[in-house]
């Protein structure tokens, strides 16, 4: 990415002569701005000291992912938007929605086999989850199931939540498992 426009520093200020994207032509402002988009962290380095240049690149992008190994997140046990999390315990997790969310924030939740009575339940924490059929307005959960002889029947259920309505209303935009209920 590139931009043309002023940068801070520690010292004072300076300005951006040419800024070029990945594939070396010249990237222009919006209205007199340049904004770097990212989930990541951006990490400004000098190319060349003697050209006085500077790489920036954003690392990451996509969602955050957290492996969970515990019956409750670590903290006050709220997810965190724009973040997945994959459950990987040998009884329920229960996750809690976050307590606020934009329009648009995601959500997504992988249930792993850890045996059997593993599963998850999404704590709704006041909010509501929409799922096509049902409204949760206390809980919406999966949990693996097993037959008499321990044969897997329906393991690995996951989920992608999408917030619709700011703070409040999340719909579950993909779904893998038919065990989901929602309370």
């Amino acid at each position: 990415m590139s931009q043309i426009g002023k940068f801070f520093t520690e010292t004072g200020t300076g300005t951006v002569s040419t800024l070029s994207g990945n594939t070396g032509a010249p990237v222009s402002p919006i209205a007199g701005d340049i904004i770097l988009f990212g989930l990541g962290s951006v990490d400004v380095t000098p190319s060349s000291l003697t050209l006085n240049q500077l790489n920036i690149s954003v690392a990451g992008g996509g969602l955050r992912w957290t492996t969970v190994t515990t019956a409750v997140l670590p903290g006050s046990g709220d997810m965190s938007v724009n973040n997945g999390y994959i459950i990987d315990y040998a009884g329920l997790s229960t996750l809690l929605l976050p307590s606020t969310s934009a329009v648009g924030s995601i959500i997504e939740l992988i249930q792993l086999d850890a045996g059997v009575g593993s599963g998850l339940v999404i704590d709704c924490n006041g909010k509501s989850i929409l799922d096509g059929i049902d409204v949760a307005t206390s809980s919406y959960s999966y949990t693996n199931i097993y037959d008499s002889s321990g044969a897997k029947v329906d393991v690995y259920g996951s989920v992608k939540l999408v917030c619709v309505s700011a703070d409040s209303v999340w719909n579950v935009v993909r779904v893998r498992g038919s065990n989901w209920i929602a309370a």
